[in-house]
């Protein structure tokens, strides 16, 4: 979410259009483990406040919610947990089958991400020959600092989280200026890099600070992350 979150930020930074409500470049929800049509659809109808779209089925919903995000002005659709998508079931095929539909009717572009994607139902096997052949995966490892460039890449992601923290009394630049910190915590890796400076967010505004530290960050553990694909 914390990666939708930068995306939808940048594009409207740079189309000038940040306070915008009626532009949403950037939709995102995950897959349910045990989903059907409907519940993906109420997912992405909570997500653009769109509960009041009628139709026949979850289907014809699905389609108006397309059309709907066309005039948003949506770029991206990000469906995340794809790997939980079982096709191997009836109703789990039959969701596949209407996020094609739903994907042919955007004016977007559908990022499907999660782990071991290259085994998982959707992508594998005689049935995943067709998604295989409309995707292109992106493998997505951790950062390596080899260079000036790399650095300064690192350093841009680190801004990027740190622009959109709701935080009202953070020092502007902290966490940009301790980027080799924050590299040295997370190994390189954006999932532990966004999981510390959320729980850090967390914990300044449950303390009341309002603001992230060297100290709180020093006191938050992180876990080992696996580096993940998108597709």
């Amino acid at each position: 979410m914390a990666a939708g979150k930068r995306l939808d930020t940048e594009i409207r930074r740079t189309c000038g259009r940040e306070n915008d409500l009626s532009f949403l470049p950037v939709v995102y929800t995950t897959i349910a483990t045990a989903t059907t049509t409907n519940k993906l659809w109420v997912r992405l109808a909570d997500f653009v406040g769109a509960r009041e779209l009628r139709g026949s089925n979850a289907d014809e919903r699905l389609v108006d919610l397309a059309r709907l995000l066309k005039s948003l002005g949506t770029k991206f659709v990000i469906l995340d947990d794809v790997q939980r998508l079982n096709t191997d079931r009836a109703a789990g095929a039959e969701v596949a089958d209407n996020i094609k539909t739903f994907a042919e009717n955007l004016d977007a572009t559908m990022l499907f991400a999660g782990i071991s994607l290259e085994t998982a139902p959707l992508f594998s096997g005689e049935n995943g020959e067709q998604w295989r052949k409309r995707t292109r995966p992106i493998n997505l490892s951790n950062y390596s600092l080899s260079n000036d460039a790399d650095h300064k890449e690192w350093v841009q992601l680190v801004a990027s989280f740190e622009r959109i923290l709701p935080l009202p009394l953070h020092e502007h630049g902290m966490l940009e200026r301790h980027a080799d910190y924050l590299y040295h915590r997370t190994g390189g890796s954006i999932a532990s890099l966004s999981d510390l400076i959320i729980d850090a967010a967390t914990d300044a505004i449950d303390f009341g600070t309002e603001a992230i530290t060297l100290d709180l960050l020093d006191s938050i553990s992180i876990d080992d992350v696996d580096s993940g694909v998108a597709r």
